[in-house]
């Protein structure tokens, strides 16, 4: 993460303003867009050719991509510098020449971050079956009985907290402590030296990189005795429908285990077949539907793609609105600074946040900061950059919380060993928000400036949250609505077993009357016992 505040952080629109010589906005956002549309088509397959690699060779085909596309990323960038290495040649300052390594970079970004977060993914997992917890759960876990109603196949609610994606969060915090430490020293090294001490930051980061990678791993090479990431074949992954596996080779009903916030919400669509045997591989098209073939799973990606509208515009293109706002570079590390400083804890705290609450919660919580902190910044007057730094913490919410719930939405939907895969597909989604943000945004702040700019993406985004809302108070009635039509043939027996407790002797005239009572309803005390007693067994 230190690597990428480089060479792909905040610091990279003024760089190429100033250094790669775009003259304006609009260029700068093209050239941003352009970037985020190719790491959008090429992150699923990045994603999933790391997952093949690594079936390949455990335990480091997936580090090998990642080191791949750090130090291809790491030349690109290089590239930018020749300019200065041989000032006569005029093609080297050309917008062209920047143009086009932009392009190729984003090539590399989508062998970084998928894989990264499917490498963090898998660690945990591993970890967590050494340490006898029970393995998340497959897709195929979560199917529907025969009368219809879906069986939640999740851990029990003290495992919950050890699982692999929730606890993802905890493990991301130190990649926000980087990012922190890179930005804090590059700030005021700017505003001495110039963007030419880039060169010598990412030079440095990316050898630390390449140090980490393989300290990463040798060490997994050393526990190569714990027991397998991933299964030798993907049909392992897929366990019965009614029941899963302890690690004691015990089978335990579903209906015997505990049930988490949004475990009836993230479930893949119930008609996706279960593959047959010769099944080696899960098609990108299957993966494809797992996210977004239900209501709660379209809405939920609709949302997250229009705060990546909102988002990708701070986080590429803010540090010109400072600029704008007669900022120093130092004073734009302090803004990163103080945007992990809220980062840190929301990651930590991360698994209980998804226990108690869910990703859908979260990432509400996350467009509610992100439409209060932008239009703060749209009635912040030039030279008053003290009120940015009081608004800036909001980023730190908006990024834990959008981060740490996307994740987890998109790992429970995934089976075993599509972790990467998982992550990539997600890409695919917010990379559709991020292309159309940055191209709109640039064009936006160039022509209307950048309050204007500010004051419509927050609409975006709070439009984008209020479809997710609408969606999930539909999902939720259509759900309470289905379980009592799976449970109505079973109505006459649990009526007629509660009848003797229930209703008074003299309800009715007679037992005729008091029969067709029971079946459509009678006036005064029967009726209200009647309806208690079945809404407690209902809800």
């Amino acid at each position: 993460f230190a690597w990428l505040s480089i060479v792909g952080g905040r610091f990279m629109a003024p760089f190429l303003r100033h250094e790669s010589h775009f003259q304006n906005d609009t260029v700068i956002g093209l050239s941003f867009s352009i970037g985020m549309g190719i790491t959008t088509l090429l992150a699923p397959w990045g994603g999933s050719i790391a997952d093949q690699y690594e079936l390949r060779k455990p335990h480091k085909g997936r580090a090998q991509i990642l080191m791949a596309g750090v130090l291809v990323g790491s030349f690109v960038f290089m590239c930018h510098g020749l300019q200065h290495l041989d000032p006569q040649t005029s093609f080297w300052k050309s917008s062209i020449w920047h143009f086009t390594l932009r392009m190729v970079f984003a090539v590399a970004f989508s062998m970084t971050i998928p894989v990264l977060d499917g490498i963090t993914l898998a660690h945990l997992e591993a970890n967590n079956n050494s340490n006898n917890n029970v393995r998340h759960t497959s897709y195929l876990q979560k199917r529907k009985n025969h009368n219809g109603i879906q069986e939640i196949h999740s851990k029990n609610e003290h495992d919950y907290a050890q699982n692999a994606s929730a606890s993802y969060g905890q493990e991301r915090l130190h990649g926000a402590i980087w990012w922190a430490i890179a930005n804090l020293a590059l700030g005021p090294c700017l505003d001495r030296w110039g963007f030419q001490v880039m060169y010598g930051f990412a030079l440095v980061s990316t050898i630390a990189c390449i140090g980490c990678i393989t300290y990463y791993t040798s060490g997994q090479q050393q526990q190569s005795q714990l027991p397998e990431i991933y299964p030798t074949t993907i049909n392992n992954t897929y366990t019965n429908k009614n029941s899963y596996q302890r690690n004691d080779d015990k089978e335990v009903s579903a209906t015997e285990k505990g049930q988490t916030q949004d475990d009836d919400e993230i479930l893949p669509p119930a008609d996706i077949s279960e593959p047959d045997d010769s099944t080696k591989v899960v098609p990108m098209t299957t993966l494809f539907r797992f996210m977004w073939g239900t209501l709660y799973g379209c809405t939920f990606l609709i949302f997250l793609s229009c705060l990546r509208v909102g988002t990708s515009v701070v986080d590429q293109m803010a540090f010109l609105y400072f600029e704008y706002l007669h900022s120093s570079y130092w004073t734009c590390s302090i803004t990163v600074v103080l945007t992990v400083l809220f980062e840190i804890p929301i990651f930590h705290l991360a698994p209980k946040l998804l226990q108690k609450w869910g990703p859908g919660a979260l990432q509400v919580v996350a467009g509610i900061a992100y439409v209060t902190r932008v239009v703060g910044y749209t009635l912040v007057p030039k030279g008053q950059m003290g009120i940015i730094l009081l608004l800036e913490p909001l980023h730190g919410v908006t990024y834990a919380c959008s981060k740490a719930s996307s994740v987890e939405f998109a790992s429970r939907l995934m089976p075993t060993g599509y972790e990467s895969s998982g992550q990539g597909l997600l890409g695919l989604f917010e990379g559709l928000g991020c292309m159309t943000g940055l191209f709109v945004g640039g064009w936006m702040e160039e022509h209307f400036g950048p309050r204007t700019m500010y004051r419509l993406l927050a609409l975006v985004v709070f439009l984008g949250m209020l479809i997710f809302v609408i969606g999930s108070i539909i999902r939720k009635q259509k759900q309470q609505t289905q379980l009592l039509s799976s449970l109505s043939p079973s109505l006459p027996l649990i009526v007629e077993s509660q009848k003797k407790e229930v209703m008074p002797a003299k309800c009715c005239d007679n037992n005729d009357e008091a029969n067709d009572s029971i079946m459509n309803g009678c006036s005064g005390e029967t009726s209200r016992l009647m309806t208690e007693k079945q809404g407690k067994l209902y809800i």
